[in-house]
């Protein structure tokens, strides 16, 4: 048996409204504009590597978020193979005893997805996840991100390789999985493709914890899931109080962009019940948060510094109140 660790870079539409997108974003949400892939032996020797870069004909204008997370641009997609043809050479490229090894859960669905739009009746090797086998061997207790995974495996990214481009994406994933224990048991980590549908559905998450200070500082908190893919986003600045129980903040997701978060609080058994939930970010949202930012940044100057406890005491006009009726 081989792995081909496999990882992928996608453009998106500019906006759902876009003429490209009526026509057929229900059938090609994300276009593949780069396959990277390294080739690992049973015996975890890295045999050889694959990089192509893929011209897209849906959305040829790279939306803004990709560029700046890939580095490429028009200009370096103009004069490459479709994703047919791509696809074609990345398939004959792997061994006919490979699985697909992937960082996640989303490459999966993407590939299938293109494959499927362009009509290509291949067969696929069957996708593990090396990010959810990674989580379960190291007693882990959420997923985590490839920049994160490497310095928990005491790896730093080189730099000649940077991160996001799908050829050094693969690469790391390959250094992580040749290290882990047991590796051959990430076979237990079976992916499906998933339909990938535009949709505006609020992620919720609820977690409970002692205090306001503690849940605001724990990771569902700082790494709130992006409310389109359902990946890991990063907060951007400090949580701002709106109430005693509700605090609003801003996090981005490297695909998908800011993300406005909620944060409610509510007495359950003598802890505090937190709910998280994430939508789109609009400008209004955005200035709102980035002005009560600034606000507690010049109460902390004026020597008014608050933890997220007292600052929702401050915002409530008194005691924290909150009751199993809340």
């Amino acid at each position: 048996m081989h792995y081909v660790i496999l990882d992928t870079e996608w453009n998106q539409p500019l906006n759902f409204q876009t003429s490209a997108y009526r026509r057929y974003g229900d059938r090609l949400l994300f276009e593949l504009i780069q396959i990277g892939a390294v080739l690992v032996s049973e015996d975890l020797k890295i045999l050889d590597t694959i990089s192509l870069t893929i011209r897209p004909c849906v959305y040829t204008t790279l939306h803004p978020w990709v560029h700046e997370l890939t580095g490429l641009n028009r200009h370096d997609l103009e004069d490459c193979p479709g994703f047919p043809e791509a696809a074609d050479t990345f398939l004959a490229w792997c061994p006919e005893d490979s699985v697909f090894l992937t960082w996640g859960d989303s490459d999966v669905s993407v590939f299938h997805q293109n494959l499927a739009f362009h009509q290509m009746e291949v067969d696929v090797p069957p996708f593990y996840d090396v990010q959810a086998y990674m989580t379960r061997r190291m007693n882990l207790d959420h997923c985590l991100k490839l920049s994160l995974a490497l310095e928990q495996m005491g790896l730093e990214p080189e730099e000649d390789r940077p991160l996001h481009n799908a050829l050094n994406d693969a690469w790391y994933t390959a250094q992580i999985f040749t290290r882990l224990p047991d590796p051959a048991g990430v076979t237990s980590c079976r992916l499906t493709p998933k339909p990938l549908q535009h949709r505006e559905p609020a992620t919720r998450q609820t977690d409970l914890f002692e205090s306001v200070s503690e849940a605001l500082s724990s990771s569902r908190a700082q790494e709130p899931h992006c409310c389109i893919c359902a990946g890991t986003s990063s907060l951007q600045g400090s949580y701002v109080p709106q109430s005693y129980s509700r605090f609003v903040g801003l996090a981005r997701c490297p695909r998908h962009g800011q993300q406005l978060v909620r944060i409610r609080f509510e007495r359950q058994d003598g802890l505090l019940s937190m709910t998280v939930r994430s939508v789109r970010a609009s400008r209004y949202n955005i200035a709102y948060v980035h002005t009560k930012q600034m606000q507690m940044q010049e109460k902390a100057l004026a020597g008014h510094h608050m933890d997220p406890d007292h600052a929702a005491i401050y915002a409530s006009g008194g005691d924290l109140p909150l009751t199993d009726n809340e």
